[in-house]
């Protein structure tokens, strides 16, 4: 039998369960916290793509793989991000017409994080493809 503290107690971390899955309960805030020094005009997840716009006249292949390697993937890897159903994320100069999209989602940015480190611009280029129209 739990007594009137172990009650309390039960019930405080419940609510703190609760509180927490509730701050991340919107993937698309932790995104753009993820990315925020690149400058996103747009972040925004459909079914299965997660967009992100860069206020860029041009994303590069370095501006391409800092956004992945450094924002998005990195908090992934730290657990801060949950982006699980996305199979691409698509970073987008300030017009939406040209950049790179990574071919995979949550478990794809788990992988480049286990991949040696000097071989992870070669495994991320071989997960990615241009983006134009």
């Amino acid at each position: 039998m739990v007594g009137d503290a172990g009650m309390k107690r039960l019930a405080i971390f419940l609510v703190a369960i609760f509180l927490a899955s509730a701050a991340r309960a919107d993937p698309v805030s932790d995104v753009r916290k993820a990315v925020e020094m690149w400058g996103p005009i747009v972040v925004k997840m459909r079914p299965v793509t997660l967009r992100v716009v860069l206020n860029q006249q041009q994303i590069t292949e370095t501006i391409y793989e800092a956004v992945i390697f450094a924002g998005i993937c990195a908090f992934v890897q730290a657990g801060l991000i949950d982006i699980s159903g996305i199979e691409e994320i698509e970073v987008l100069n300030r017009f939406g017409y040209q950049g790179y999209v990574f071919e995979g989602g949550h478990q794809e940015c788990r992988e480049l994080y286990k991949t040696p480190r000097d071989r992870r611009n070669l495994h991320l280029l071989g997960m990615s493809r241009l983006y134009g129209k």
